[in-house]
């Protein structure tokens, strides 16, 4: 049991669970749109990533670019890749997936033209 006081709390540890928050988040978008076998996204996975970057979207919109938790869990990366992925992203049309991540990206700093790296040129389906 934790006798600390709250505020003698360290208030990075409120970071760390946050950081540990958006990693997990990043984990199931990535595995959800692409790096399970090379599979392109599946239909099925698509509410489930749906839920997990609405979650990013209500509590963590407040993030900024060059924050720890970005160096940490690189969160905004597959959001790259999300919101420019060259291949078909089904029920696309119903989730809005490109465009909720180009929102999230700009909410966080990151303006259009930083948006593209070389990785994203391997995205073709």
């Amino acid at each position: 049991m934790d006798n600390t006081a709250p505020a003698q709390r360290n208030p990075e540890d409120g970071d760390e669970l946050r950081k540990k928050r958006v990693l997990y988040l990043r984990h199931r978008l990535q595995s959800g749109f692409f790096f399970r076998g090379g599979h392109r996204p599946r239909e099925e996975d698509m509410p489930g990533c749906d839920k997990y970057l609405a979650r990013l979207e209500e509590n963590h919109a407040d993030l900024r670019r060059g924050d720890s938790i970005f160096k940490g869990t690189k969160v905004h990366k597959v959001l790259k890749l999300i919101h420019f992925y060259q291949g078909e992203i089904p029920l696309e049309e119903t989730y809005q997936f490109r465009k909720r991540a180009g929102n999230l990206l700009r909410a966080w700093g990151f303006p259009e033209d930083t948006y593209w790296d070389g990785a994203i040129c391997c995205l073709q389906p």
